[in-house]
């Protein structure tokens, strides 16, 4: 019920935040996107020490905390909201043309079913598959840091390829750095190819949202850009829901979680070319 209601709570978050962003600009989407990498810094830097400390009796602590932490937060977003006019209506102009849109609308959805089987089960293969790794604290709390750097880096590497595109040509961009980040520790499982796969997956992972974002407010009139953005993220969210279960599900049908992972992967390269074959709307 709780995890329900938290993934309910993240995609409205996703959406309006998304949408609201728009209406500021492609740079403001991409930095409203990488915000959670500041998230991912705070918590790599503190929970894998919490967890070496006191193991699995932790946990509960840590979701209270984060929770305690979304208060605030959810108070400010609040407070900006009020201040930005409403982007769109679904009573004027809602329809737009989404057969046009099911080459990027297919790539969302697998997009969720890749990523989501690595950040799960990433610290779960070090553990049991890393060559030469520190203690499993320390390549945590590292990784963890390099992914939330690299996110809130990422506006400034990309903020250019991605302003003014009408296609899916930035989104392919970012799928196809997300896929070598999340293959390189199955070609490198050291130290070295985990934390370059960090820096990469990072550096690009909140960018395909942010892609799909930009291409929503560039390609469909300001009212549809709201049922546009729910259709997306309802995709990216069951594709998320799947993602686990059935990576999980290959892993242990094939014993390794090395399968589960390059599964992933190429999960990602497929995501990128459909991507790419996503043309500017008319």
């Amino acid at each position: 019920m709780f995890r329900f209601t938290a993934g309910f709570g993240g995609a409205g978050v996703f959406i309006c935040g998304g949408v609201l962003a728009g209406v500021l600009g492609t740079r403001a989407i991409v930095v409203f996107f990488s915000g959670g990498g500041l998230g991912m810094l705070l918590t790599g830097a503190v929970l894998p020490w919490l967890f070496e400390l006191r193991g699995p009796a932790a946990w509960p602590a840590a979701w209270i905390a984060t929770g305690v932490v979304c208060l605030p937060l959810s108070v400010a977003a609040i407070h900006a909201a009020r201040s930005i006019a409403e982007p769109s209506s679904p009573h004027v102009g809602a329809d737009w043309p989404w057969r046009a849109c099911l080459p990027v609308l297919a790539s969302y959805f697998i997009f969720g079913l890749g990523y989501i089987a690595y950040m799960t089960f990433m610290v779960a293969w070090v553990r049991h598959d890393a060559v030469n790794a520190a203690s499993l604290a320390t390549t945590t709390s590292v990784m963890w840091g390099l992914l939330g750097v690299m996110t809130l880096l990422a506006p400034l590497l990309w903020a250019r390829p991605f302003d003014g595109r009408r296609d899916g040509r930035p989104m392919g961009a970012a799928l196809f750095v997300l896929t070598a980040g999340a293959a390189l520790p199955l070609i490198l499982p050291n130290l070295v190819g985990i934390w370059l796969s960090a820096t990469l997956v990072g550096g690009s992972v909140f960018m395909v949202p942010a892609a799909v974002t930009g291409f929503v407010k560039n390609n469909l009139a300001r009212p549809a850009w709201g049922n546009a953005m729910a259709i997306a993220t309802s995709l990216f969210a069951i594709g998320q829901t799947i993602g686990p279960a059935a990576c999980g599900w290959l892993s242990d049908r094939a014993g390794s979680l090395s399968f589960g992972l390059a599964v992933s992967a190429m999960m990602l390269l497929v995501s990128g070319v459909l991507a790419l074959l996503q043309k500017p709307l008319a």
